[in-house]
């Protein structure tokens, strides 16, 4: 009996009516897992799930596949398609290209990049950023949060999570962002740098 097949799918938010579309192809996935117990890898739809619910979602799988290559090429061929990281009717920030791949999935783990390599690395992709949310999409998603509140137990953990924090001194290395070769220390390096960084938006 096969326990592993890769898929893509697709995700509604009917609140602010936008889209995302992904694919999972890790060891024992099953497309049974969407909504049950995989709830997409997307920060995006994490937030919204906590700020609507996962009622507000609608869900299909797509297609399925042999192997993980296939969903992620397909993946990628799609989102190239619609250009979903360009548009704001899909919550992707990213079209799953190489690159992407490279990135998120530690292709690139352990490896060291010269200081020539990261300079070309921020110098080709400078400046390409996502185009901004249009007046429409901000007011869909600011009457769509008016009267949400957190859950009592959304709550508790975010206190719970200050509370532990109390009295730890935060990590103050400095560090070098391979893509843009910024160097800094503290929380706005990993909230703005690295996998984030913003030379890496389409």
């Amino acid at each position: 009996m096969k326990t592993t097949i890769p898929f893509t799918y697709l995700i509604h938010c009917t609140v602010t009516d936008q889209y995302y579309y992904g694919s999972r192809y890790g060891k024992g996935c099953h497309p049974s897992s969407i909504w049950t117990s995989y709830y997409t890898s997307s920060k995006v739809v994490k937030q919204l799930i906590l700020e609507h619910g996962k009622d507000a979602f609608t869900f299909s799988v797509r297609r399925t596949f042999e192997t993980s290559e296939q969903a992620r090429k397909w993946e990628t061929k799609f989102l190239n398609k619609v250009k979903a990281a360009q548009s704001d009717k899909w919550l992707n920030q990213h079209n799953a290209d190489e690159k992407f791949y490279g990135r998120g999935h530690h292709g690139n783990l352990g490896k060291k990049l010269s200081k020539e390599h990261r300079e070309n690395i921020g110098n080709g992709q400078r400046g390409q950023k996502r185009k901004p949310l249009s007046d429409d999409t901000k007011q869909k998603m600011a009457k769509a949060r008016i009267g949400t509140y957190h859950s009592e137990e959304t709550k508790h953990k975010m206190k719970s999570y200050w509370v532990a924090r109390k009295g730890i001194p935060k990590n103050l290395t400095l560090v070098l962002c391979p893509h843009c070769g910024k160097s800094g220390k503290g929380g706005n390096m990993t909230r703005y740098h690295f996998d984030k960084c913003q030379t890496l938006l389409p």
